[in-house]
């Protein structure tokens, strides 16, 4: 029988200023995800060849990058504020805010090399600072709820947070005209950011936390010392603790699993999330349907990101009660059969493929965080007994996992930008992409990766006028039709396969969860409590 839910536990001051957080962190993460690809590539006209050269130099600075921030905070380094979850929120948050600046102003839109030095600048900077203040916020989050209960708690407040920041898509998609306006653009990603930041500052400012970063770094020693039989306190900075440490961790079972089948979820979000402006005007809104600039289309844009989540608050008991495991794996049983629809319905009705898009994205959205956060607050768990730790290394962990997920960030627009060129995509784009401005859309500029000037130069131009005719183009040229279902395939095919992959893996995690049995009851004795970064039972003193 599953426990009673407490709602006082959830509508906590520390839970409430956590996820107030959250909503700064999200408002970046979402504007980067969905409109810098978008940017670079259809508006600083960024080539195919240099954006796979700046994917691949971004994912080896990944490698890098991710376990680094994780030792920083778990390990020590001998810089207090930045094994404090709290200050890493409080004073990189706001500098976070202020480097996702960069992808919005240009250098150049004809240099190419310029252009590509541009994003790999933006990216390197952006992803550095993201790292380090997401890991805290995930670190904060298992360790603020010491239970599945307590965790599935922060999950749904979480949540409905981050419903609250899909909103945010609104004033800028529909000010800027689906990005056609880049001035437009620009000033409502520097509000957003700006936005973000204090977001980020003040609720870390006023966040109680009982954590003493000096005694965290003294519960990895000692765990250090026990490996060891060392009578003396060991340097922290040892690689080859660090590494012994490191081994411990990714040679689990249920870590391989989690990062496996996390790793198929990344790509199949990812290419969702940076290539929706390019799927939707190009299959839908060039034929009429929901047109660039239309209210229609904007809120279509925040069902799209939005409908996830409030997915995941109803399935907060099933989680609550059968947890993380079932309720993924029934998702993707939906989006299995979702898609096999789609395929035998085809691209030309338009409505089905807007409601694909829909449903996709909602059961792809549908806890892709929390349910993955309970996973690992299990393999955090897990990690802890069987080793015996002092304390979780919960940032650590996900900073490892991030090491083998990460990447799938990068390669998830390299493969997709692969498949869409395979099918035409840079070379047709500007000639398939016109349709009729008067007819199908409210903004002048229609297009899928052009200029208003290109537009007035390619083949559906009125020979009477030079301008674009008044009546959809309703027959496209081979090489059009070719591009789209092409366009059509790679959008439906891409998640089926993801959703296979990563389905074969929770069901392996499934079977070691079992293999290995309930976890010994963790008693920590007076000198090596498992403190929480905010405790949901009671409210403790801030630092």
């Amino acid at each position: 029988m599953s426990q009673k839910i407490d709602l006082s536990k959830i509508f906590t001051k520390n839970n409430f200023l956590v996820q107030s957080a959250l909503l700064g962190l999200i408002f970046l993460i979402g504007l980067q995800s969905l409109y810098s690809l978008k940017l670079f590539v259809d508006v600083y006209n960024l080539s195919t060849f240099k954006l796979n050269i700046v994917q691949g130099l971004f994912l080896v600075w990944n490698a890098v990058n991710d376990p680094l921030m994780g030792y920083f905070q778990d390990v020590g380094c001998g810089i207090s504020w930045i094994m404090d979850r709290r200050k890493v929120m409080m004073y990189a948050g706001p500098v976070w805010a202020a480097v996702s600046l960069i992808f919005w102003f240009p250098l150049s839109t004809s240099n190419d090399l310029l252009v590509a030095t541009h994003f790999l600048v933006a990216l390197f900077s952006y992803d550095t600072l993201m790292t380090l203040v997401g890991s805290a916020y995930c670190g904060i989050c298992v360790e603020l709820g010491q239970d599945h209960q307590g965790r599935v708690n922060i999950v749904v407040l979480g949540e409905i947070f981050a419903i609250i920041a899909g909103f945010v898509i609104f004033p800028i998609d529909y000010l800027s005209g689906n990005m056609q306006h880049v001035g437009i653009f620009q000033v409502c990603a520097s509000v957003i950011c700006v936005i973000a930041g204090l977001l980020m500052f003040i609720s870390a400012y006023f966040l109680d936390t009982p954590e003493n970063p000096e005694s965290k770094a003294v519960d990895v020693e000692l765990d250090l010392l026990a490996k060891t039989g060392v009578d003396e306190p060991v340097d922290t900075d040892d690689i080859f603790k660090a590494l012994g440490i490191t081994w411990e961790i990714v040679k689990q079972p249920r870590f391989l699993c989690l990062i496996a089948s996390n790793f198929f979820r990344t790509l199949r979000t990812m290419a969702s999330e940076q290539f929706l402006l390019m799927f939707v005007p190009s299959l839908l809104s060039r034929n009429g349907f929901m047109p660039l600039g239309s209210v229609e289309l904007t809120v279509f844009y925040i069902l799209v990101r939005t409908l996830g989540r409030v997915l995941f608050l109803f399935l907060f008991y099933p989680v609550h009660r059968h947890g993380a495991h079932p309720t993924l794996l029934g998702l993707n049983v939906l989006a299995l059969i979702s898609g096999a629809v789609i395929l035998f319905i085809g691209r030309s009705a338009y409505a089905a493929v807007a409601v694909y898009i829909l449903v996709e994205n909602t059961l792809g959205r549908c806890g892709a965080q929390g349910l993955y956060l309970l996973i690992c607050g299990e393999v955090i768990d897990t990690d802890q007994a069987l080793h015996k730790r002092s304390s979780p290394l919960s940032t650590l962990i996900f900073t490892i996992k991030a090491l083998f997920n990460k990447p799938a960030e990068q390669l998830a627009p390299i493969i997709m930008m692969a498949l869409l060129d395979f099918g035409g995509y840079s070379r047709y784009k500007v000639p398939c992409g016109a349709v009729v401005s008067a007819s199908t859309t409210r903004i002048p500029v229609v297009d899928i990766g052009t200029t208003p000037a290109s537009l007035l130069t390619n083949n559906f131009s009125d020979p009477a006028n030079s301008t674009i005719s008044t009546s959809i183009i309703t027959s496209d040229p081979k090489f059009c039709v070719d591009l789209f279902e092409a366009m059509f395939q790679v959008l439906v095919w891409w998640p089926l396969v993801c959703i296979i992959g990563e389905s074969i893996f929770i069901i392996l995690d499934v079977y070691f969860k079992r293999k290995i049995g309930p976890l010994p009851s963790m008693t920590p004795s007076k000198n090596h409590r498992r403190h929480s970064v905010c405790s949901m039972q009671e409210v403790t003193r801030p630092v």
